[in-house]
């Protein structure tokens, strides 16, 4: 049905890109526009498959935007000194991102589920400095904050590897003495923490309920903490 127009009653038109679909609501609130050509065709392939394939711009051009509709509420910058050039590994990361929040746009739960779910895969895998904070940035500047689905994840994702980022200690090939690391640039700098603060207080919730919770549950930091 998705590749077949015979019985199609209406056609997206996004940058030159036309897409002949049949009549949803969905698809009108498509229409507002503002969105790029990769993720509406990516959506429209959830709807028929239900799955999308990522599809990054000519290295020439522009990334995929952030689709309009609800603004995050955070105002997030990009931290100064993270480098501009980060690879086709933050441009499939940054397609779920988007994806997720178009998703969100066009009340499309399933699709918002599978993207997620590629986010977190993605950024798990992608604790480098020149990945993590362009993905922390883009999760918060387009997802709303009452939407906690990928700013909770992130910052699950966070604690669980948090000496990585913030020393920049990677695993190395086997040597003589085993596994070995080596040392690089901080993922975790500290421009990220005042640059996207609404990431750093979710973070500081987030631990200190961890903490209380074993506390609680197993007298974990209690010597430290009471005399």
């Amino acid at each position: 049905l998705r590749s077949d127009p015979k019985y199609s009653n209406f056609t997206i038109v996004c940058e030159g890109e036309e897409y002949t679909e049949h009549r949803s609501s969905f698809f009108a609130k498509a229409c507002d526009g503002g969105s790029e050509p990769a993720l509406v065709k990516g959506m429209i392939d959830y709807l028929y498959t239900p799955d999308y394939e990522v599809e990054l711009p000519p290295p020439e051009t522009n990334p995929p935007q952030q689709p309009d509709g609800e603004k995050a509420q955070d105002n997030p910058e990009m931290p100064a000194d993270i480098p501009e050039d980060v690879g086709t590994a933050c441009g499939i990361l940054s397609f779920h991102i988007l994806m997720y929040s178009l998703a969100d746009r066009m009340f499309i739960n399933g699709l918002k589920a599978i993207s997620k779910e590629n986010v977190g895969k993605e950024l798990a895998q992608r604790l480098d400095a020149r990945t993590f904070p362009h993905a922390i940035y883009e999760i918060y500047s387009s997802t709303p904050a009452n939407d906690r689905g990928l700013r909770d994840m992130a910052v699950i994702i966070t604690i669980d590897n948090l000496v990585s980022p913030r020393t920049g200690a990677k695993k190395t090939n086997s040597t003589e003495a085993g596994i070995g690391e080596e040392s690089g640039p901080a993922a975790f700098p500290h421009s990220l923490v005042s640059s996207v603060p609404q990431f750093s207080s979710d973070l500081a919730v987030a631990m200190m309920n961890r903490t209380v919770t074993d506390w609680n549950r197993h007298g974990i930091c209690m010597p430290n903490w009471v005399d």
